[in-house]
């Protein structure tokens, strides 16, 4: 679930706590004093100043940023665009601290300023320069208020502090002031809201910093802490559900399912009891995303409250193989959250996020390429990384990045997929869990080299014992695990490839046209394609070798223009048709050399060394019945190579570039758990 889609947390129905006056709110009352007061004088000042201090000071006084140092401040100041004409405000601008040589100047400092502010009564003579309720007028007169209000010691204390400030020695921490009615050192005069500490959004910071660094005791403590806070004077603060609710996301993000379904179920009985439907169709939208065994997905329904990424998710539900879902359902689910999302966006007055803009689009790359037509799918992906801000916690962008380079892994490119993954962009601003498929992608693609060179004492001795908390099967990697994928298409392809190395493949008929037929009504034209690779060349062993090659002359212009297996396989198997369907004739011959040479460099390219030795066998047998003796010698001597290559690379246990890569994934993974 997206954190940005949940509901909003802290709306308190009370005025939030009183104003403490901070350091830099002298130096801004300052400048403004000298802008409009001292400075005032029609043509002292020339416009092109004015506009630049009017940015500095909006930027400044509506704190959406962290606050400037006393040297940006100044720095700021001093590079405006008409140094000459404003040399005596900036040299009186840096001289305030020498104005404020004790506690008491700070009164006479504000007593001066406050003049600036037009007073209450509307026949009062003192009109200011600024409105009571303008933005500069509002902040005077509340630094003014919330200077009268303090005590001595505050006062003295200000002092302190912002001459520390003045010379670097701040320490911001030390202005953070807990309300407490028994003690009168802060405020002299106390109003009702400062009898009373309303709620902070510190507690749900710190929570979101320990949940993203995988703290998880010490972010259900923050979490806690957060909820517990005084929201409004109702006896009742309606925030329960929304704490349970951030709690079983928690728990359902580190895959702790019983305990996210114990709390969403809590969860759900508390938003009826308060009506809040929001929050309610979120929990139920949590609830169905739970896995079950032996139960299919539940698919949700769409209801006015209900988000985009509810019927996002419903994608996933449909793209597993076991839903025995067509592909079609998929893209009218994807189409209805493009709708959705317009008007979610309308009608909850919710601001669009990025990352859930572009979501459809990761979703989509998925579902393209298991739809069998991967250019489409490479375009999705280039949107998602094209349009997202980098270096953030962007799931969205993390899920294309792996999609990415899962296909420059397929093409045998696992340096550039690696190098991909690993750019800070990628992994700088992930939390723990995101991190942990970002590692298991690098992980699967180093069990994909070493699997295709052949380096089952590699995997055995380094891989497997690193591999992170991922999802992962050694069937999809290597020959004869009886470990079942639990899918009704792959198994009985994995078993196909399996008796076809113990040349036993075409007593696996029925389930191989089983697989094909639930491939072609899922639409999976991926798996359709190898299917029907491997049934051409079991027609093989039954002499069928005219119907196995019109089979393979109706797929074969869809795999030339990709690189990886199953192209290698199909140029391999549609070598033989042709010899077979031809007889062994020399034309026959002939014209198997393009596609086996060509099988050849396709396998060189992914590494898949036995399937390399056998081709370059296949081509040395054909140019030895050629009688082109040179050629045959040259691949007979590119075949004894490839074996004593493969016999090499069998023997290692530890390889320099997949230790020095996991290396750097550990420490990867240290700096994000570390971060604060």
């Amino acid at each position: 679930m997206n954190p940005n889609s949940l509901p909003r947390t802290a709306e308190p129905g009370h005025p939030t706590p009183s104003h403490i006056l901070k350091p830099h709110h002298l130096q801004l009352v300052k400048i403004l004093d000298l802008t409009f007061r001292k400075y005032a004088t029609p043509g002292k000042l020339p416009p092109e100043l004015l506009l630049y201090l009017y940015r500095i000071l909006m930027v400044e006084l509506s704190e959406v940023k962290q606050p400037a140092t006393y040297e940006q401040m100044v720095s700021a100041i001093e590079n405006n665009p008409t140094k000459e004409e404003s040399q005596d405000l900036v040299n009186e601008y840096k001289e305030t601290h020498k104005l404020i040589l004790s506690p008491e100047h700070l009164s006479i400092f504000f007593k001066d300023c406050i003049t600036l502010v037009a007073g209450r009564d509307e026949e009062d003579d003192s009109s200011g320069t600024f409105e009571r309720r303008s933005l500069f007028g509002f902040f005077i007169r509340r630094s003014f208020v919330s200077f009268v209000k303090l005590s001595f010691e505050a006062q003295s204390q200000l002092f302190v502090d912002y001459h520390a400030w003045i010379g670097k020695k701040f320490n911001p921490d030390s202005i953070r002031i807990r309300l407490d009615v028994l003690d009168n050192s802060y405020y002299l005069f106390k109003v009702h809201a400062d009898k009373r500490q309303f709620a902070e959004v510190d507690p749900y910071a710190w929570y979101v910093k320990d949940d993203a660094s995988g703290d998880t005791m010490n972010a259900e403590e923050r979490l806690r802490c957060f909820f517990e806070q005084y929201f409004h004077e109702g006896s009742d603060s309606g925030m329960r559900q929304l704490a349970l609710l951030h709690l079983a996301r928690m728990h359902y993000v580190q895959h702790e399912y019983p305990a996210c379904q114990k709390l969403l179920h809590e969860a759900i009985n508390v938003a009826r009891s308060h009506n809040d439907r929001l929050t309610l169709q979120h929990c139920l939208g949590l609830l169905h995303r739970i896995p079950e065994k032996g139960k299919r997905p539940v698919i949700s329904e769409i209801q006015p409250d209900l988000h985009p990424y509810e019927i996002l998710y419903d994608v996933k539900k449909l793209l597993q193989i076991n839903n025995q879902q067509p592909m079609t359902a998929t893209f009218d689910k994807i189409t209805q959250v493009t709708a959705l999302y317009d008007n979610w966006s309308d009608f909850q007055h919710h601001r669009p996020v990025p990352s859930e803009q572009w979501a459809q689009h990761a979703v989509q790359a998925v579902a393209w390429e298991m739809l069998g037509c991967s250019a489409l799918a490479t375009v999705h992906n280039r949107v998602v990384m094209s349009f997202t801000d980098p270096g953030g916690n962007d799931n969205t962008r993390l899920t294309a990045a792996m999609n990415y380079a899962a296909a420059y892994a397929d093409m045998g490119n696992y340096e550039q997929a690696a190098a991909l993954l690993i750019h800070p962009t990628i992994w700088a601003g992930l939390t723990m869990a995101d991190y942990g498929h970002w590692a298991g992608s690098i992980w699967k693609i180093l069990v994909l080299r070493a699997s295709r060179r052949g380096q089952l004492r590699l995997y055995n001795e380094f891989l497997k014992n690193r591999r992170p908390n991922i999802p992962h099967n050694p069937r999809e990697y290597w020959f004869g695990s009886e470990t079942p994928t639990n899918s009704i298409i792959r198994d009985p392809l994995y078993d196909v490839l399996y008796m076809r190395e113990k040349r036993q493949a075409h007593h696996y008929i029925e389930p191989l046209l089983t697989a094909l037929w639930h491939a072609e009504f899922q639409q999976r034209w991926n798996l359709y394609r190898t299917a029907l690779i491997m049934l051409a060349d079991i027609g093989l062993e039954y002499g069928m070798a005219k119907w196995s090659r019109r089979i393979l002359d109706e797929i074969l212009p869809q795999i030339m223009t990709t690189t990886g297996e199953q192209k290698g396989l199909a140029l391999v198997t549609y070598a033989r048709c042709i010899i077979a369907a031809g007889e062994s004739s020399p034309e026959s011959l002939k014209e198997s050399l393009q596609f086996l040479k060509e099988a050849e460099t396709n396998f060189r390219t992914i590494q898949l060394m036995k399937a390399l030795q056998d081709t370059q066998f296949l081509l040395a047998t054909v140019y030895h019945n050629l009688g082109m003796e040179k050629d045959r010698d040259a691949a007979s001597a590119r075949c004894l190579a490839t074996e004593d290559q493969g016999k090499k690379l069998a023997t290692v246990a530890t390889d320099d570039w997949p230790h020095d890569l996991w290396n750097l994934v550990s420490r990867i993974g240290a700096v994000i758990a570390a971060k604060t």
